[in-house]
């Protein structure tokens, strides 16, 4: 068995608790075979037991630690007893479900939380034992894998219960059914083995992350770069069937743009447009109507905010979270006594600030795909009778509604919490989270019309050759397009949007993110250099 899976492993990826990619988690979350396997690099796990060894000591001399020796809320006066029993107690209290009528995070994403969870473990600035952490990069190597017997282990994991000061419920689900029952790094087994024995304060470590929020957040980031991609084939598409002037795209254009992400779409476009007859035809308009005009400023506005919002959760992941924190020489060489206590780092404001900022972009692009969808609609429909009698405006605004209606940036007042359990403010990043996964569904059935329409238009306008006399880089799609299109029935039959739909999700699945930018910085805060993972977890420091 031990031989089969070493031979299904294709990947394995080593957590340091600092250069941690979304690339590599987007990886973890599409495998489902056993294929990447994550491990903990020796600097992390030395971290770890030097974190631990000094909690023991502290918990040898009665020392206070919140969650640990302490309850927790509005009970953390109070002191608490040796033993698995007050550790169940806490994952009994966290880990509590709706029960009902509830969306559940699929299986990839909660691998996803678990692996961010253990790499800010590899800090070394929390509670838990390097028991614990080999018991976790287990079961995230083995439940996961449909074929492992560990699978049968995963329940359903409960989406609607964060409210960001930790997501704390859902870590709580997972552990409870898994690690809880059963611990795969013992030797026992049958009804020997009664799962994991935690130590002090290690449930309460196991929640205390907005893990599954990042991990949610960032396959979505993922997927909208992909998004974004088509969104820019669907804004040439439509300087096609406008037969506007391509200055908007040329490299004109691109040198007076004003920042990064802006000139990199102009490029894009115009190299999706490469050897199109734009380039020699006389302009429908020399000022084309506006939002194809700043289609491009609207589509980088978009990448500006997904950039920004990548570059946080890449901090986040590879920084600590959690309470209590344990503070020492293995993390800083600027701290020179072994300090434990309180920390409100969570930092569910940050990843709330920059999902409402991706949020905002996301809508401005909707209403700008919608406003050039409807534009094409009025402007050709007398000559494509059927973009008005299969009443394409309602397809294009019902979708822009959903889009809008998902992507509505939450008022902070939602993050007062009225010192519900003696806590009074978390940011709802969870929400903000949630919502941006379903706006992305609704933004796609949105570009599907867009397409449907657009590529429509140049067939009218430029006849049974028009694949040639188009772009290079658009001719697959349009083709793609076309042969899903409402032109391939009788007027007399319904149409439906299904068979593009499926097109465009597997389109954006299967998209590399070319134009992904990992944030890697290039000496970590602790003072140790940044050096390769290959290097940096075969070096252990003097102890």
């Amino acid at each position: 068995l031990q031989l089969k899976q070493l031979e299904m492993i294709q990947q394995k990826i080593v957590l340091t608790g600092r250069d941690l990619t979304i690339n590599q988690l987007v990886d973890i979350a599409n495998d489902d075979k056993g294929e990447v396997e994550v491990v903990l690099g020796d600097l992390a796990k030395w971290r770890i037991e030097q974190a631990r060894e000094n909690v023991e000591k502290e918990i040898s001399k009665g020392t206070a630690i919140y969650g640990t020796t302490t309850r927790t809320g509005p009970e953390k006066g109070r002191s608490v007893p040796q033993g698995q029993e007050f550790q169940k107690e806490v994952a009994a209290g966290y880990g509590g479900r709706w029960g009902t009528d509830v969306e559940y995070f699929p299986a990839g994403t909660c691998r996803v939380g678990w692996v961010i969870l253990l790499n800010q473990f590899a800090q070394g600035s929390t509670i838990i034992s390097p028991e614990l952490s080999l018991e976790l990069c287990a079961w995230i190597n083995t439940a996961f894998n449909t074929d492992s017997y560990y699978h049968s282990f995963l329940p359903k994991v409960e989406k609607n219960a964060s409210i960001s000061y930790a997501d704390l419920t859902a870590p709580m689900q997972l552990m409870l059914d898994t690690l809880a029952k059963h611990s795969i790094t013992e030797e026992e087994s049958g009804d020997k083995n009664t799962g994991y024995k935690f130590k002090p304060g290690e449930v309460l470590a196991l929640g205390s992350s907005n893990s599954f929020t990042m991990a949610e957040m960032l396959l979505s980031i993922a997927k909208l770069e992909n998004i974004l991609k088509t969104c820019e084939e669907a804004a040439a598409m439509d300087i096609e069937a406008e037969r506007s002037t391509p200055f908007i795209v040329s490299k004109a254009a691109e040198e007076i743009a004003q920042w990064t992400e802006k000139k990199d779409a102009i490029a894009r476009m115009r190299d999706y447009l490469k050897d199109s007859k734009i380039w020699v035809d006389t302009p429908s308009s020399i000022h084309p109507f506006c939002t194809l005009r700043a289609s491009p400023d609207i589509i980088a506005s978009a990448w500006e905010a997904v950039n920004n919002c990548k570059k946080v959760v890449h901090e986040m992941m590879n920084g600590h979270q959690g309470n209590p924190a344990v503070v020492g020489f293995w993390n800083s060489y600027e701290v020179t006594e072994i300090q434990i206590g309180p920390v409100c780092s969570f930092d569910s404001t940050r990843l709330f600030c920059a999902l409402s900022n991706v949020q905002q972009a996301v809508s401005c692009l909707a209403v700008s795909i919608a406003q050039r969808t409807e534009h094409l609609i009025n402007n050709n429909g007398s000559n494509i009778p059927q973009l008005f009698s299969r009443r394409f405006e309602v397809f294009t605004e019902s979708s822009l509604r959903d889009c809008l209606m998902t992507a509505s940036v939450i008022p902070a007042v939602m993050g007062r919490m009225n010192c519900a359990a003696g806590y009074d403010w978390a940011a709802p990043a969870a929400q903000a989270a949630a919502a941006l996964d379903k706006c992305l569904a609704a933004a796609v059935r949105l570009m599907a019309v867009n397409l449907l329409v657009s590529c429509a238009v140049v067939r009218n306008k430029l006849g049974e050759q028009a694949v040639k006399q188009i772009g290079f880089g658009l001719q697959k799609l349009f083709e793609d397009i076309q042969i899903r299109s409402f032109e391939q029935l009788e007027p007399s039959q319904p149409f439906s949007f299904a068979n593009i739909i499926e097109y465009l999700q597997d389109k954006i699945s299967q998209d590399k993110a070319e134009h992904s930018k990992e944030i890697l910085n290039t000496q970590d805060d602790d003072g140790y250099d940044s050096v390769s993972s290959n290097y940096c977890d075969s070096f252990e420091p003097a102890r």
